[in-house]
């Protein structure tokens, strides 16, 4: 546990962070989806996915820092693979709006605490395939080497990738396509216009979270802040006696 001294006197602890994924949907965390997605086949992309906030409903209050993405192969269509994408970004924000609720305008879906937590930068991306695995294994890892922070209480989570150079073909990835999933997507592939789906990726995310603070930190936090304060109170008092003394 650390702490950290604060101007005014007041000393903070900071609390240690732990991880805790989350499976979206989840209902499909251990059950191949009923679909299949193409949003890294390859081809220039633009791609939007909106996860209900819902699904995040274990980070405690004050949110979670992101920093690991995962996605798995499609198990009747998948095939092992490695593949390197020219150029690519990844974006997330807090959006407003909902599953099943896009607007096909890409800004529009975009919150004001938009991120780019990966690229502009090659991608390279490869998984093994189990043939009689079902689903297959969260293989296909996206490290950010910028985190973001979600808070589930201010909003939906939208994920936005873009392919700006086409690479190598990435067969296809497990999907859920059903109404009131907690998932959608908008994509728009080259020059056509964007196609709104309910469908959307399986996905897992990994947050560092904050643990809700127990009575005896909030206690301690207590004590030292009232001895901070005591002893600034001490420290100030020296000094004008001192200066009194000249």
């Amino acid at each position: 546990m650390t702490m950290v001294f604060k101007g005014g006197g007041l000393l903070l602890l900071s609390l240690p962070l732990h991880g805790i994924t989350f499976e979206v949907p989840h209902e499909f965390a251990t059950v191949e989806g009923n679909s299949f997605s193409t949003a890294f086949d390859g081809s220039p992309i633009r791609y939007q996915q909106v996860y209900a906030s819902d699904q995040f409903g274990l980070i405690a209050s004050g949110g979670g820092i992101l920093n690991h993405v995962y996605f798995r192969l499609d198990s009747p269509l998948g095939s092992p693979f490695f593949a390197e994408l020219a150029e690519f970004e990844m974006r997330f924000s807090t959006t407003q709006m909902n599953p099943d609720g896009l607007s096909p305008v890409f800004t529009e879906n975009t919150g004001p605490d938009e991120t780019l937590v990966f690229g502009s930068a090659p991608l390279e991306l490869s998984s093994s395939h189990g043939p009689f695995d079902s689903p297959q294994a969260w293989e296909i890892e996206f490290r950010l080497p910028t985190q973001f922070y979600y808070d589930p209480s201010a909003g939906n989570l939208l994920m936005d990738l873009t392919i700006l150079a086409p690479g190598a073909d990435v067969p296809p990835f497990d999907a859920v396509d059903l109404l009131g999933d907690g998932v959608s997507s908008l994509r728009r592939s080259g020059e056509f216009p964007p196609v709104f789906e309910t469908k959307g990726l399986v996905t897992r995310f990994q947050f560092e979270v904050i643990p809700e603070p127990s009575a005896a930190n909030l206690l301690m936090a207590g004590l030292l802040a009232f001895i901070g304060r005591r002893l600034l109170r001490r420290v100030a008092s020296i000094r004008e006696k001192s200066a009194a003394c000249r």
